[in-house]
């Protein structure tokens, strides 16, 4: 094997490795944006409105007549979710990279958002979360905490869950090998 050819898969495999990380920072800032807004709308606008004007929180929250009760969702969260999902989308196709897109919905869907909208304000989630019970890849959590609403813990595992699939989806598990199973140029045995 001749060493400008050497050069060029070397350079190849650096270029992929720079995607990794150019898709790990796209999906860290979109993450961060959301839940920035999201502590902008409920910390600045819903809280001190339903505080200074008395209005219950209840007139906040979503209504469901199928299902006979008011959700812990909010009218917000209605907007927000297809904002989220949105976002990661038009990510995903400015890169042309549908992994992007996906791995990007599957962390919102999961409850980074929620992590990271604590986090940002040097708080820890409630023990009691009961507006995710309405995101099914969070509210399966509730079979194994045996709870009736989705719990700190509960969003923890869901986080860990999504952060894995995200990570099998972006193909991080590959991502120094090549797309055939061969190790990189580097590590290869010489030919010469």
């Amino acid at each position: 094997m001749s060493s400008l050819h050497m050069m060029k898969k070397i350079k190849l495999n650096r270029g992929k490795q720079d995607r990794v990380w150019v898709r790990l920072a796209v999906l860290a800032l979109g993450i961060l944006l959301l839940a920035f807004v999201d502590v902008i709308v409920l910390e600045r606008i819903y809280k001190p409105l339903a505080a200074g004007y008395r209005i219950p929180w209840s007139e906040f929250q979503v209504r469901l007549p199928f299902l006979g009760k008011t959700t812990g969702m909010l009218w917000w969260h209605v907007a927000f979710v297809p904002l989220g999902l949105c976002l990661f989308m038009l990510a995903g196709a400015a890169g042309r990279d549908w992994r992007l897109a996906l791995a990007g919905c599957v962390l919102f869907a999961t409850g980074w958002e929620d992590l990271v909208y604590y986090a940002i304000q040097f708080q820890t989630a409630p023990s009691r979360l009961p507006w995710l019970d309405a995101s099914p890849l969070v509210a399966w959590t509730r079979v194994f905490t045996r709870s009736t609403h989705v719990t700190y813990f509960g969003l923890l595992l869901a986080a860990c869950v999504g952060g894995i699939v995200a990570g099998l989806v972006l193909g991080l598990h590959r991502a120094r090998h090549d797309p055939r199973g061969r190790l990189p140029p580097e590590n290869e045995p010489n030919s010469d």
